[in-house]
């Protein structure tokens, strides 16, 4: 009784047949090196005898982590194939590998994508090769012709590898010979002993990493220029794009999950859609292209903790019918793969197979208020991690994660963070008399973030739920904002903390963070200490992307008198309010105010 099986297999490492009937079979490497053995074993006769044993034999090497697969040379039908092998490559003993003869649909494409309907020989008792100490296993089939089905099975010995994927061969086998180019001559011969290369490499998993969605469109194309690096502040929100690629096997998956761990001051507001998207290499600067919308319900095809509104862990797990979903939206090419050895996946519309694409999760933040807390002085940096069918993939700043494939360097960049960032400033200033140098406690400054708007009375807002509102956003001068301001304490200090830094994009790791991201704001009093004048000025003030708003040490002498009342006599005296300092720092500054009463004479 012959069973029928309709699915996919995985292609990594695989071999193609093409069917344009049952007798008249092809093969293409795909991925394993495939050459022959023995001279003695290729017949110019096109019809198969009845007497020669049909041979495979697989030699199963592992590969260095880091190796270049795209510098493998295809099996050109010579022993000395196994040159191509870097010589890094180890035998690797102890693989296994099981073997099911199959029968091919005539007319159909039998290949590692796409496999077609197939019958599974159930007379044939399955087979199983064990590599031995050189690597190596055979099987003999006898003088019987066949096509079959060749899967390995993970052991002790490759576990932590990424296993070959399954391949289909068949014996005898028609004998192409393969190109630097992939291109193959006209089979005329064939080959009655099969020899096979299926590879191992360390596992890195899909390739992953997380940008920001700047949304700035520099180049006027559609898509969105993604940044590692960014600006908010309270209550602002945040994008971030999950982009991570497509395990062939994701239908038959056990499982999809992406994890990200929020950092304590984002709070999760929700996942803003899913999308199929590439990287064009010839883009000035990396843009984030649409190639597909992806219709997935919550619910029905993926679950989603926690709540919007809530911090913490963001689980995104993806049901059997989203995970099918996936893969029918993609096809698998079965020459090109990316630096893991993954296969790379393109969008159904791209017939050509241009552009490999990426899932991209949008998940929605918004930073909340403990960009506030004391000691909170840093960039908010963020990462997430895949698992695939029980694999994590680690998170994006790990060295042997693949890069996303396509993906450009912006010129003059000579490293690009790993991990994204949203930069913070903070602004630190301490009111002291100058006459000895005492803390003023007492002392109310609002902030703005030009010296425009600060002479005009437009100072950085926060609305009732607690939002910073810069002039220009969106609901300023609501009539329930308030000026954002800060009262110097008992020690004098005052202190503004997670304003927005300077738009840096695109900088690198090797950055002056201080000269990348610092940016001025200006401070403006609107109440004196009692007995003291208002400085009549906006202060310019450095805003710190890392270190706390504390005052140090800059003098800028201010030569000018500010009288306490008005100029004219007041029950025979006349009050004078001397300001005579102001301390600028790097964190902040400090307001020294000196008092002085001239009695009148």
């Amino acid at each position: 009784m012959k069973k029928h099986f309709y699915h996919r297999l995985a292609i990594s490492g695989a071999l193609a047949i093409t069917l344009a009937a049952p007798a008249a079979l092809t093969l293409v490497a795909a991925g394993p090196v495939v050459h022959l053995v023995d001279a003695d074993q290729i017949s110019n006769n096109p019809i198969p005898d009845k007497t020669t044993d049909r041979q495979l034999t697989i030699h199963k090497y592992q590969l260095p982590k880091d190796f270049d697969t795209s510098k493998l040379m295809p099996g050109n039908g010579s022993i000395d194939d196994a040159k191509n092998l870097p010589a890094q490559a180890k035998p690797l003993a102890g693989a296994k590998f099981t073997v099911q003869k199959i029968e091919p649909v005539s007319g159909q494409k039998l290949d590692p994508n796409n496999s077609g309907p197939y019958t599974v020989d159930s007379t044939f008792a399955v087979q199983t090769m064990t590599t031995g100490a050189d690597g190596t296993a055979s099987l003999n089939f006898g003088p019987a012709d066949g096509t079959y089905l060749v899967t390995e099975q993970e052991t002790d010995a490759t576990k932590g590898l990424k296993m070959a994927a399954p391949f289909f061969i068949a014996v005898p086998l028609t004998v192409h010979h393969v190109d630097k180019d992939g291109e193959t001559d006209q089979g005329t011969q064939l080959n009655y002993d099969v020899h096979v290369y299926p590879k191992n490499y360390i596992d890195k998993g899909i390739p992953i990493d997380k940008t920001v969605n700047s949304g700035h469109h520099e180049d006027g194309k559609d898509g969105d220029d993604t940044e590692k690096v960014t600006t908010a502040t309270v209550g602002h929100d945040v994008t971030w794009n999950l982009e991570n690629g497509i395990a062939q096997n994701i239908a038959k998956a056990k499982d999809f999950v992406i994890t990200d761990q929020l950092d304590p001051r984002l709070d999760f507001s929700g996942i803003k859609g899913f999308r199929l998207g590439y990287y064009d290499p010839a883009d000035k600067v990396a843009t984030l292209h649409d190639a597909a919308k992806l219709d997935l319900t919550a619910g029905t095809d993926y679950t989603v903790t926690p709540a919007p509104g809530q911090s913490g862990t963001v689980t995104i797990t993806f049901t059997p019918a989203g995970r099918q979903k996936l893969a029918d939206s993609v096809t698998f090419s079965t020459t090109k793969f990316d630096e893991g050895g993954n296969a790379l996946a393109y969008a159904k519309a791209d017939t050509k197979q241009e552009h490999p694409v990426v899932l991209v999760t949008d998940l929605g933040t918004k930073v909340n208020k403990h960009v506030l807390d004391k000691g909170k002085y840093g960039p908010i940096d963020n990462k997430f991690t895949v698992t695939t069918d029980g694999k994590t993939t680690p998170p994006s700043d790990n060295p042997h994660v693949p890069p996303i494939p396509d993906k450009p360097t912006p010129p003059d960049t000579p490293v690009i963070p790993k991990v994204p960032k949203v930069y913070f400033v903070n602004v630190g200033a301490t009111k002291v008399s100058q006459e000895d140098a005492k803390a003023l406690a007492g002392a109310t400054f609002a902030i703005a973030d030009t010296a425009e708007n600060a002479r005009a009375g437009r100072y950085i807002q926060v609305a009732p739920d607690g939002t910073y509102v810069y002039p220009g956003d969106d609901h300023y001068d609501d009539q329930d904002n308030r000026p954002l301001t800060q009262e110097s304490n008992a020690d004098g200090l005052v202190t503004f903390q997670g304003l927005k830094a300077k738009d840096a994009q695109q900088a690198d790791d090797k950055q002056d963070v201080k000269a990348d991201f610092s940016r001025p704001y200006y401070l403006v009093e609107t109440k004196a200490p009692a007995g003291y004048g208002l400085i009549k000025k906006p202060i310019e003030v450095t805003g710190d992307p890392v270190a706390a708003a504390d005052p140090a040490a800059v003098k800028i002498e201010d030569p000018r008198h500010t009288p306490v009342t008005p100029d004219f006599p007041l029950t025979g005296s006349q009050g004078l309010l001397i300001v005579g300092v102001i301390i600028v720092t790097a964190g902040g500054l400090a307001f020294v105010a000196k008092r002085k009463s001239d009695a009148a004479r």
